[in-house]
């Protein structure tokens, strides 16, 4: 019965998610909850906050097998992290808690802080009681606040963030389903999570119907981050964000003040066609223009998420290699 569910998980996850997605982001909107589609050139009004949408799907499928009993009740600990993580993250997308402060280096050490709480209580019952030392549980805590950073570092264009987590998550799938811990628990978990973040998907690739918000980027990146100290060797793991490492590098390198980019239009748009600024403030994405010269949004995140799914792929490799030696 449980191999089935394999199959029936993701189905299930992207079908109550893309239905919460599909009926309630006009409620967004009418809670005046939107962001601004800038990289067009009529700019576009589009919900936001579609992670918490998609956590609805997240929510009911994990009730389901926690209530037939097909996994372990520490999947409650991860529902506890992502509803605690979506949740700071739509204080963002909808009322601007953090991000009314404007050097961005106090806004993140004040976010960070608060999600370092939710990691930190998540990292104390679950590793705790595998007799994992404080000073571990304390730096488990650090890595699920990082991952949710890098995975919020991509953002700007449709589909990029949603897309390149769906190619990682696929890549973490693989690694914890050759976990000796909580195996079934982690597999049916990632399942849900990857069915409902192919909604997500769907509703956010090019033209965008809604945005992901910090709600869905950081409950995504937490919950990535949460699922690497099962993989073991653990740090074979790390490298599946060298994409996102490489994003905030440029942004840091070019643009220290103003690394969330709001000073200025990320990109000059001309016939649907993005350029780099003059500004040469660079990212991942005006990277590739630079290289490979102008081209349309989609073409953009096409070149990028080719990218991500090659580093997966060979560090995934990687993994299943090493644990065959």
């Amino acid at each position: 019965m449980a191999a089935e569910w394999i199959y029936i998980l993701p189905v299930l996850s992207f079908f109550l998610s893309y239905s919460a997605i599909f009926w309630l982001r006009k409620v967004l909107v009418s809670f005046h909850i939107i962001g601004i589609d800038i990289n067009k050139e009529q700019e576009v009004v589009v919900p936001e906050g579609g992670g918490l949408l998609a956590l609805i799907g997240i929510c009911i499928c994990i009730l389901i097998l926690l209530h037939l009993g097909l996994i372990n009740p520490i999947a409650y600990t991860f529902l506890f992290l992502m509803m605690g993580f979506a949740g700071i993250g739509f204080l963002d997308d909808g009322f601007k808690v953090f991000k009314r402060e404007e050097n961005w280096r106090i806004y993140v050490i004040k976010r960070g802080v608060v999600l370092f709480f939710f990691s930190l209580v998540f990292s104390y019952i679950v590793f705790h009681q595998l007799g994992y030392s404080l000073p571990l549980v304390v730096g488990i805590a650090a890595l699920i606040v990082l991952s949710s950073a890098l995975s919020n570092s991509f953002a700007g264009l449709n589909g990029w963030e949603v897309g390149s987590s769906l190619i990682i998550l696929s890549s973490v799938l693989l690694m914890v389903s050759l976990s000796q811990l909580y195996t079934q628990t982690l597999v049916f978990v990632c399942l849900v999570v990857l069915g409902s973040v192919a909604a997500l998907f769907y509703f956010n690739k090019y033209p965008a119907r809604i945005f992901p918000g910090d709600s869905g980027t950081l409950m995504i990146g937490a919950f990535i981050g949460a699922l690497i100290p099962f993989i073991n060797p653990w740090y074979l793991a790390l490298p599946l964000f060298l994409p996102h490492i490489y994003d905030i590098y440029l942004k840091i390198r070019t643009n220290p003040h103003d690394i969330s980019q709001k000073s200025e239009k990320p990109y000059v748009i001309s016939n649907g066609v993005l350029h780099v600024p003059a500004s040469r403030k660079m990212d991942f994405a005006k990277k590739i223009l630079s290289i490979y010269g102008a081209m349309p949004e989609q073409r953009v995140v096409r070149r990028i998420l080719g990218i991500v799914l090659l580093n997966s792929v060979v560090w995934t490799c990687v993994y299943v290699i090493a644990r065959s030696l």
